[in-house]
């Protein structure tokens, strides 16, 4: 077992629900870049290729062993926090505030407060929730779900396996998806168009049988879930094709 006591920990504090991903940044005193190199190159040109560090919604925090160096002997840890928008890094942009130094331009920190941690643990709460949910899914709801998260295998093995990735690398879109309430008709509105019963050829436009149903996605979902006689009818086209 690993000991926790060697691990440092930093946390996203800013961005929102979007990624936010970095390589490297220049020293403020020599101008020198910085960066930390696993070992990986170029296939191209053979050249070193910086380690990318990433925070996104299903992984707001991440850990390195405060002993861990890369090729060149240069500490993860230390590369970390004197990066520029790491809380407290020498080369962050300050201003003053109430008479107190203010970091502007601080994206992640080290974790080192309580509030910080539960920031990390909403995100594995959050992925946690649709993992479970994902794996749970069985028939026309995991063939929805499926298809909704790109998958149009009807093998319900490839379609569990596709969901639940979907739902452990972006939890918060998956359960988004998951609670529409349009979600059925979606589905099949995908399902139709890769069946080639929909055409959505021209543009934005959805036409089943020389009937324009939609002008945009959007449009189309909605009078599937209003008209059940077309939506009937597009089911049943899928049904005679085995899609």
């Amino acid at each position: 077992m690993p000991d926790f006591n060697n691990f440092v920990y930093f946390v996203l504090v800013r961005n929102g629900n979007a990624s936010y991903s970095f390589t490297g940044y220049s020293d403020i005193e020599t101008g020198e870049v910085k960066v930390i190199n696993f070992g990986k190159k170029d296939p191209k040109t053979g050249n070193d290729l910086p380690h990318r560090f990433r925070f996104d919604r299903a992984h707001r925090s991440m850990r390195w062993n405060k002993n861990h160096k890369d090729i060149h002997g240069n500490s993860v840890v230390d590369f970390l926090r004197n990066f520029p928008e790491c809380g407290g890094s020498p080369g962050g942009v300050y201003t003053e505030v109430d008479g107190e130094p203010f970091q502007s331009n601080m994206m992640f920190k080290e974790m080192n407060e309580s509030k910080d941690a539960e920031i990390a643990l909403d995100a594995k709460r959050l992925k946690n929730k649709a993992e479970t949910t994902a794996l749970k899914l069985k028939g026309e709801e995991l063939s929805d779900m499926a298809v909704l998260c790109g998958m149009l295998s009807k093998d319900e093995g490839m379609q569990l396996h596709r969901v639940v990735e979907y739902a452990g690398a972006s939890p918060e879109k998956w359960l988004e998806m998951y609670d529409q309430p349009e979600r059925t008709v979606k589905a099949l509105l995908q399902k139709a168009v890769a069946a080639g019963v929909v055409d959505n050829s021209r543009g934005t436009l959805y036409v089943w049988e020389n009937i324009t149903i939609g002008a945009n996605e959007s449009l189309a979902i909605s009078k599937l879930m209003e008209d059940s006689s077309i939506r009937e009818a597009i089911e049943q086209n899928l049904t005679v094709l085995g899609a």
